[in-house]
């Protein structure tokens, strides 16, 4: 009798495709603080005023940030103190704008800021500034937070604050710097302009791990 035909040897399957990695998103962007404060009593208009300098804030130190920018976590609360050798206010048309000059320090809780000219704009019949210019050596400090700009712009309205020529800002031992730093407070967003620098330093925990 004939022997049996030998079975076909089998074909071993393909094996699936190795899924592709995924890509980490990059997190949000942190949100920004708010620099809004109380205005001072309006002075009568085109009086200058020579008031003592209040006593320099210390600048922010401390122990290192957590990799992110805490924006939010500057206070405004609480009452506005501005001092400075030079004050002149302008008053037209229902407007007024108090201008302070030389050595001026503002004082608003936790937050403080020096800078060499500050400008408040008070719209007809308002008691609180819509607009704050500050310009000269702009430093502003909270606890382990620092920023540093040649101009600051404040708009209350748009809730917009811009730091503008060699800016920069520091949370413990993270850097974020460029030409200009836009930071929005009602969308919680900040924007750099002009060589950015991000410098985010390992958490403590993280050093010296293999």
């Amino acid at each position: 009798a004939s022997p049996p035909a030998a079975a076909e040897p089998s074909v071993a399957a393909s094996p699936p495709a190795a899924a592709e990695p995924s890509v980490a998103a990059s997190p949000p962007a942190a949100a920004a603080p708010s620099v809004a404060a109380s205005p001072p009593a309006a002075a009568e208009p085109s009086v200058a005023a020579s008031p003592p300098a209040a006593t320099a804030p210390e600048a922010g130190g401390g122990a290192p940030g957590e990799g992110s920018f805490g924006f939010s976590d500057w206070q405004t609360d609480g009452p506005l103190s501005i001092q400075s050798e030079e004050l002149e206010a302008v008053q037209k048309q229902g407007t007024r704008t108090l201008i302070f000059r030389k050595n001026v320090r503002v004082q608003q809780g936790e937050l403080s800021m020096q800078c060499e000219r500050l400008e408040a704009y008070y719209p007809a019949q308002a008691n609180q500034p819509t607009r704050l210019v500050a310009t000269g050596k702009v430093h502003l400090v909270q606890g382990t937070q620092d920023a540093w700009c040649d101009e600051t712009l404040y708009d209350r309205r748009a809730e917009t604050l811009v730091c503008r020529g060699n800016a920069r800002f520091r949370d413990g031992d993270n850097t974020l710097r460029g030409r200009e730093i836009h930071i929005d407070l009602a969308k919680e967003t900040v924007n750099v302009m002009g060589g950015a620098e991000v410098i985010i330093q390992p958490e403590a925990s993280s050093m010296g791990e293999s």
